[in-house]
């Protein structure tokens, strides 16, 4: 079990600070707790988490975003097909990373990222901001499994939804009067009929 000390801050004012022992046996203190309440409460907070085996360490939940985005970022490189990663990394370049950057894993809140995912569906497409918000949500994930922070604040935060784009078809008579009127009339008709797409 830790302990919990008051000593003077700088300004003058009577704070606490608690000391405990990490599951590796380390010593650690947290300090500026203003009442002996805040601290007896983290400290409870911290034996709690000690003893379900979901501890995070305060100084492992400093890493910024940029340093992990950065590896993550090198580490999906390699699994995911070249198309995939640009889009990926246009993501991460121009929205994840300006954005979140310099903040710490342990310090951003769920409330924060749904504000952004708000605004961002406000200028742009639910599919662009469904792939932003899983870049972080990807990083959030690595921090997570690193036990750098107890929670992903990025999941289950509400993404906008895709709406289907209206297609135009063409009647068989529609097909009839194209090929009709081209110098492949066969292929109209073949692509028509088919699905098939350009490329293929």
């Amino acid at each position: 079990m830790g302990s919990i000390h008051p000593y003077t801050s700088a300004a003058g004012k009577r704070v606490y600070r608690i000391s405990y022992r990490k599951p590796d046996g380390r010593q650690a203190t947290q300090r500026g707790f203003r009442t002996k309440r805040d601290a007896e409460m983290r400290l409870a907070e911290v034996e709690i988490s000690k003893n379900r085996g979901a501890f995070v360490d305060p100084a492992d939940a400093r890493i910024t975003v940029g340093i992990l985005g950065e590896e993550w970022m090198s580490s999906r490189r390699a699994d995911l097909k070249p198309s995939t990663f640009r889009s990926t990394e246009s993501a991460w370049r121009i929205h994840v990373r300006p954005k979140w950057d310099s903040r710490q894993v342990g310090g951003i809140r769920h409330s924060e990222i749904q504000a952004w995912i708000a605004g961002l569906s406000a200028t742009h497409s639910p599919t662009t901001v469904r792939r932003v918000h899983e870049v972080l949500a990807g990083i959030l994930d690595v921090a997570l499994r690193e036990r750098r922070i107890a929670a992903n604040s990025a999941r289950g935060v509400k993404l906008p939804r895709k709406t289907s784009k209206s297609r135009a078809y063409l009647t068989h008579t529609q097909v009839a009067e194209l090929a009709g009127e081209s110098a492949r009339p066969e292929l109209v008709v073949f692509l028509a009929y088919t699905g098939l797409r350009w490329g293929e």
